[in-house]
């Protein structure tokens, strides 16, 4: 909590970055970036399909990883 936050050097997505600080800031409407509807609107979600992880039945959004 009081230590400066420091990436991996694997992790060079600028994005990615700038989401996991938004997501671990110390205040909590800083988090979500006040709405969830806001968050899901950060550009490392730029080409992700929120349609298709919230309808179920469809099952258009595939795993990432199945073990």
């Amino acid at each position: 909590m009081q230590s400066e936050l420091k990436f991996p050097e694997f992790i060079i997505d600028k994005k990615a970055k700038k989401l996991i600080e938004q997501l671990l800031s110390h205040n909590p409407e800083q988090r979500h970036g006040g709405s969830f509807a806001h968050l899901k609107t950060h550009s490392w979600f730029e080409d992700f399909n929120w349609n298709d992880l919230l309808i179920k039945n469809d099952k258009k959004l595939e795993p990432p990883y199945i073990p």
